[in-house]
């Protein structure tokens, strides 16, 4: 059975920053772990920044849940790749200095079971490092037709899996929080870029879109996205993000 990545796995890189975009995360949650014992990506992907990470001399091991995402990573993490669930990891009580994950918990089939796991796996001491993916609005031309449109198509749920929520289940599955991080990131997109990735079903979100669905909100948003000045002109964007840093309860 295909996880949902799958079918992006082979432009996932290209649509995603590729290795400069990698390298920065990198840099940041390289500042956030000590090099004293292993650490775990949670849905590593092609390991574009586990990768990196292990550049910086870090003990990284990864799982995804994607064996086409996987099948990308090997190159960058040979040996230290598990096919597994974030809800059931294949490491045992307390072995795990660290674990970080960036833009998928919310993925998760049960994010509470998902949290209790890595508290199990972690070191008394150990951190836990997630940046939550949530539906921010942008203040450029892209970022305010992409937010809109993924507002409509998910409702409620557009908002879900942000930090506030993740402290309240944090909270309840035994971790206190350690401290925040904010990350800025700024880049160039052309809007034509945007609207083939979206033709393409290039995000998670768009995978499951009916037919209703994409011709009324997800063809609109592609056209409005064409018909924006010089669409092939890269434009100026910048998005923040937001690193949690959670510690569990039994570390004192």
């Amino acid at each position: 059975m295909k996880a949902p990545f799958d079918l992006i796995a082979d432009r996932y890189d290209e649509s995603r920053g590729g290795t400069e975009r990698g390298e920065r995360f990198a840099s940041v949650i390289a500042d956030l772990f000590d090099d004293e014992g292993p650490i775990l990506e949670l849905g590593v992907g092609t390991a574009l920044v586990g990768g990196a990470l292990a550049g910086h001399g870090y003990q990284v091991f990864g799982m995804d849940i994607s064996a086409g995402m996987l099948s990308h990573a090997r190159d960058r993490m040979p040996g230290r790749l598990a096919l597994a669930d974030v809800c059931r990891l294949p490491f045992r009580n307390e072995s795990l200095a660290g674990c970080y994950a960036i833009w998928m918990l919310h993925l998760a089939s049960d994010v509470s079971v998902a949290l209790a796991e890595v508290r199990r796996v972690l070191r008394p001491g150990g951190r836990l490092v997630v940046v939550p993916a949530s539906n921010r609005p942008r203040e450029d031309a892209i970022g305010r037709l992409m937010f809109a449109m993924q507002t409509k198509l998910l409702g409620e749920q557009s908002q879900k899996g942000g930090a506030d929520e993740l402290l309240q289940l944090a909270a309840r599955c035994g971790f206190t929080l350690a401290g925040r991080r904010e990350l800025v990131q700024s880049y160039q997109h052309a809007p034509e870029a945007m609207a083939r990735e979206i033709e393409t079903r290039n995000f998670s979100s768009l995978q499951d879109v009916n037919e209703q669905q994409w011709h009324e909100i997800v063809l609109p948003t592609v056209a409005a996205l064409r018909a924006l000045p010089d669409p092939v002109k890269p434009i100026d964007r910048t998005t923040v993000h937001e690193a949690v840093i959670l510690t569990p309860a039994h570390a004192g």
